[in-house]
C-alpha cells in the first residue's frame, strides 16, 4: 500500500514539474516534410482568456525534377489544356495540389511561453484545434505561432496570431474578384488567372483597404477557393492589402475533379464561415465587401438578416457580365435592418449572371 502510495505521488510531483507529456512532445515531423501555419486571430472570451483556432498543413513537398510527365498530368487533372510558356507560374501553383499530405501528425506548437500539442491530422494533412492562452493581456497584438521540431532540426515554421480586441469593427472581404481579378463567371478564364498568369489586383481596391486599415479595422479573408492556393495567395496579399486571417475550402485531386470543385456552388460554405466570424467576434460590427459575379450580395444580406445591427456596410464590386442593379440588392438586403450598402468599380458592361444556390 505505501509503494503504490509513494509511485502515485512521485507520479504527481512529476505531472507538476514536467507537465503533460504530451503537451511537451516535439512535433514528429521528418526531415523531408514541411509544414504551413495558417494565419488565425483570438477572441476574448468571457472568462478573460483568449481562444485561438490553430490551423496547420503537414504535407512531403513533390520534386518536379524527379517526376517526369507529373507537370501536365496535374495540368490535366485541373481542367488546363495548354500550359504552354507559363509553366513556371503554373509549377509554382500546381506544386501545391501534387504534395503527399501527412495525416496521423501530432504537432506541437508554442507561442508566448505556452506550448500546446494539436489534433491529430487528417488525410488531407490538415489540423484545426482550439487553444487557450489564459492570460487576460495579449504578448502583443501579433504574435508568431511556431512549430516546436526535434531537437537538431533547425527549420522554422510558423503562422501569426492577431489578438484581437472585444469591441471593434471588421471588414470580411471575399478575394477572387473583389480583392484579385480571376474572372470567376468564365471558368476558363478562371482557370488561367489561377495558375498561369501573374496575380492582379483589382483596381481601387487596395487604397480602400489601406484607407479601412488606417481606421483601424480588423481583417478576415474568406475565399472559396481550395486551401492549396493560400501559399501562393499569402504573398500577394501581404504586399498589396492588410494582413487577416483566411478561411477556404478544403480539396484533393484524388477526390474529383478541379473544374466540378469550381463549379460547385460556394453559397453554404461561405455563410457558415462568415456567420462563424460574426458570432466569435460578438462586440464587433462588420463591413462585408464582395464582388456581384457570384452570390456575395444574397450572402450579405443574409449575415444582415441573421445579425441585426451588426452589419453595418455591404460594398459591392461590379463584375463584368454580372447582374449588379440596384434590383438585385434591394432583394437582397430586403427585410433586414438599414444597413448602408453601394456597387463600387470600373464603368463595366451588366450582364445576367449572378447567385447560384
Amino acid at each position: 500500500m505505501i509503494t503504490i502510495q509513494l509511485a502515485g505521488a512521485f507520479a504527481f510531483i512529476a505531472l507538476l514539474v514536467c507537465g503533460d507529456a504530451r503537451q511537451l512532445a516535439a512535433s514528429p515531423i521528418k526531415s523531408d516534410e514541411d509544414v504551413v501555419v495558417f494565419p488565425v486571430s483570438a477572441a476574448k472570451q468571457r472568462d478573460g482568456s483568449w481562444q485561438i483556432p490553430a490551423h496547420v498543413w503537414v504535407y512531403e513537398p513533390v520534386d518536379w525534377s524527379a517526376a517526369n510527365g507529373l507537370l501536365r498530368t496535374v495540368a490535366a487533372q485541373l481542367g488546363i489544356d495548354d500550359i504552354g510558356d507559363k509553366a513556371d507560374i503554373f509549377a509554382e501553383r500546381a506544386k501545391w495540389f501534387a504534395v503527399d499530405n501527412e495525416g496521423f501528425k501530432q504537432v506541437a506548437v508554442a507561442m508566448a511561453g505556452e506550448r500546446w500539442t494539436l489534433d491529430d491530422t487528417g488525410s488531407n494533412g490538415h489540423a484545426e484545434t482550439g487553444l487557450t492562452y489564459r492570460s487576460p493581456s495579449p504578448p502583443a497584438s501579433e504574435v508568431a505561432l511556431k512549430v516546436v521540431l526535434p531537437n537538431g532540426d533547425s527549420r522554422n515554421f510558423q503562422g501569426t496570431v492577431e489578438f484581437i480586441p472585444q469591441t471593434g469593427v471588421t471588414v470580411i472581404s471575399d478575394v477572387d474578384d473583389t480583392i484579385k481579378i480571376s474572372n470567376v463567371p468564365d471558368k476558363q478564364a478562371l482557370l488561367e488567372n489561377t495558375f498561369l498568369k501573374p496575380f492582379a489586383v483589382t483596381p481601387g481596391m487596395p487604397a480602400l483597404y489601406k484607407k479601412l486599415a488606417g481606421e483601424g479595422h480588423h481583417f478576415h479573408y474568406v475565399s472559396a477557393s481550395p486551401w492549396q492556393l493560400w501559399p501562393s495567395l499569402e504573398p500577394f496579399i501581404a504586399k498589396n492589402y492588410p494582413q487577416g486571417t483566411v478561411a477556404m475550402r478544403h480539396f484533393r485531386l484524388k477526390d474529383g475533379s478541379f473544374v466540378e470543385f469550381l463549379a460547385k456552388p460556394s453559397y453554404d460554405f461561405k455563410v457558415a464561415a462568415i456567420a462563424k466570424i460574426i458570432i466569435r467576434y460578438w462586440g464587433h460590427q462588420f463591413i462585408l465587401i464582395g464582388d456581384s459575379g457570384e452570390c456575395d450580395p444574397e450572402i450579405y444580406g443574409q449575415m444582415a438578416r441573421w445579425f441585426p445591427g451588426r452589419v453595418i456596410q455591404i460594398t459591392i464590386r461590379k463584375v463584368a457580365g454580372s447582374n449588379f442593379s440596384d434590383e438585385r440588392m434591394r432583394a437582397a438586403v430586403g427585410g433586414a435592418p438599414p444597413a448602408r450598402w453601394e456597387y463600387i468599380g470600373e464603368d463595366v458592361v451588366a450582364g445576367d449572371k449572378g447567385c447560384k444556390k
